[in-house]
């Protein structure tokens, strides 16, 4: 049997929320739903955000386990078309950033009005079907 390991992997929201006012929502996030690992690409400078940081999303993805789910506005997959795998790290982008370059599947939040939404909601409603 797989063991179910659940990773996070989001891009600062820079020049919209204090790195350490984002670490908090997502900390909430992963105590919510009780993900194993939260990292985050980009560089924090505020020693009060105790989290695994990278340069790029590529080297942030290749320290984690299982299979890679980039949640992209232009997906190929439905998330409610989705099976969600036991041992998976989803990758967020940013609000100005979706273009996560790497390889995994690719599944898209089907919304009302072709918006971008910012990581940390995504995260939320991805969780949230897992259930």
């Amino acid at each position: 049997m797989i063991p179910r390991l659940i990773t996070l992997v989001g891009r600062w929201e820079d020049g919209w929320l204090p790195h350490r006012v984002e670490y908090f929502m997502w900390k909430q996030l992963k105590a919510a739903f009780c993900v194993d690992r939260l990292v985050m690409v980009g560089k924090s400078n505020d020693p009060r955000v105790p989290i695994d940081q990278y340069n790029s999303m590529g080297e942030a993805l290749d320290t984690c386990e299982g299979e890679i789910v980039l949640i992209e506005p232009k997906g190929l997959v439905s998330l409610e078309d989705f099976d969600h795998p036991v041992s998976v790290t989803y990758a967020f982008g940013n609000a100005m950033n979706h273009n996560l370059q790497h390889k995994g599947v690719t599944v898209r939040i089907n919304t009302p009005s072709d918006t971008d939404m910012f990581a940390i909601n995504a995260a939320a409603i991805v969780l949230a079907s897992r259930l």
